[in-house]
């Protein structure tokens, strides 16, 4: 769910290594109506089993470029049955 305050031109999740803070993948997202659920999928087969960071990021078009903001960090653990 969308945790965080005002609208950007765009969002885009990272993924990252929970502990070497290494950048996994980034996807874009679109964020639908407030309280509305934000649904994506992680190619989970392209990972390995471990704890994982979902970084948020918004980013603003300005006239003097782009300005990418951390909205939220979800922190998770991958695992397989």
């Amino acid at each position: 769910d969308k945790t965080w305050d005002g609208e950007y031109s765009s969002y885009r999740a990272v993924l990252e290594d929970a502990a070497s803070g290494r950048q996994q993948s980034t996807v874009p997202v679109n964020v639908g109506a407030p309280g509305e659920a934000i649904h994506m999928l992680i190619p989970s087969h392209q990972f390995a089993a471990g704890k994982y960071v979902l970084v948020m990021r918004g980013v603003s078009h300005q006239s003097d470029g782009a300005k990418d903001t951390e909205l939220a960090r979800f922190p998770f653990t991958l695992r397989f049955k």
